[in-house]
């Protein structure tokens, strides 16, 4: 929790895998694109949400005691907005609903957009907005979650957006990093557009939000993958993360391959077409919901399982299985699993 702690106040997480980078940094000036500062805060991008909702409950669980034999304290937000800067585009007409959002985390470390999108977004009646210094070489935890969703909070509070056309962005590192913060913030983000990069979800490197939110996201959000069909390195990351959607039973994904395009941004059109894409939500389809049905009872046996070596006596097998739960399940397990926890560390020493 130490780590988790680190990142949460902006440092690297050590040991972490370095996230791909980008096929180049666009530097040039963009029409219509304006730098802005923002100075509203949100709970959604405060230490202890960001902790409820990215890290595994037991995990989070211990931060506060952990925190305290280290003399230290977790500050409310990770992010002093007096500091950042972000770029802005606001199109020239506003749609009769209002405005779409797009949130893009960029590779690199400037808040430019790829050189050709503005014209596309500008057309489909999106804002976009981006944090500067939050590229690859930034914590995720620390800076880079936390500067998208008070991107997203503040163009919100300046601009008639329409809720339910806020998505999240980003190109090959960033994307990861979208990927992450859609999952996790799907009261914000309706669903990601990943372009040349994504992960698998679940488990102890990623671990899945509370249910309540975990449901919210594999029924309502949409996630689009769109990929150089040339770039077979982020090809095979996608059918990895493919996978894992379909593993933890998400409804909405589409996959688009874009011919002759390499480790580079989506030229207009492919935009054009994967936003489009990620504004039609289905309903869930039967097989979602008996994959849910059956993973919903696969999480509630292991916590039987658990709870009845407890029972039995077996504090040592309850807290192993616990544990393991807690590693593979998240916030699936919760709240029971933490319920599991406290009368674990309640029980007397044998």
């Amino acid at each position: 929790m130490l780590r988790a702690a680190l990142l949460l106040a902006g440092a690297p997480a050590a040991g972490a895998p370095a996230q791909d980078g980008s096929a180049s940094d666009p530097g040039a000036p963009v029409p219509g694109f304006a730098q802005q500062r923002f100075d509203a805060y949100t709970p959604l991008a405060s230490n202890l949400e960001l902790a409820r909702r990215l890290t595994r409950p037991l995990e989070n669980a211990s931060l506060a005691a952990r925190m305290t034999a280290l003399h230290a304290r977790l500050s409310d937000q990770a992010i002093d907005l007096a500091r950042e800067r972000f770029g802005m585009f606001v199109p020239a007409t506003k749609p009769a609903a209002g405005y779409g959002l797009i949130v893009f985390i960029p590779p690199w470390d400037n808040d430019a957009p790829p050189e050709d999108w503005i014209s596309t977004l500008g057309r489909a009646g999106f804002v976009f907005v981006s944090a500067a210094q939050s590229g690859n070489d930034q914590s995720p935890v620390g800076r880079r979650i936390p500067l998208a969703i008070l991107a997203a909070y503040n163009a919100l509070q300046r601009l008639p957006i329409d809720p339910a056309r806020v998505f999240i962005t980003g190109f090959s590192g960033g994307a990861r990093t979208a990927l992450r913060r859609a999952v996790a913030y799907p009261d914000l983000f309706r669903g990601a557009l990943l372009d040349a990069g994504s992960d698998p979800i679940g488990g102890a490197d990623a671990a899945l939000p509370p249910r309540d939110l975990f449901e919210r996201f594999r029924t309502r959000s949409v996630l689009v993958y769109a990929t150089g069909a040339m770039d077979q390195t982020h090809l095979d990351q996608e059918a990895a993360s493919l996978g894992a959607m379909r593993r933890w039973c998400v409804a909405n994904t589409v996959s688009q391959h874009i011919d002759g395009l390499n480790h580079d941004p989506l030229p207009a059109s492919a935009l054009a077409s994967a936003l489009r894409a990620l504004t039609t939500v289905h309903a869930p389809a039967p097989r979602a919901e008996r994959c849910w049905s059956s993973l919903v009872a696969e999480v509630d046996a292991a916590l039987a399982a658990a709870e009845q070596a407890f029972a039995s006596g077996d504090i040592a097998g309850a807290r192993s299985k616990l544990d393991a739960l807690d590693r593979k399940y998240g916030g699936l397990a919760a709240p029971r699993s933490l319920d599991l926890s406290q009368r674990i560390a309640a029980a007397p020493a044998h």
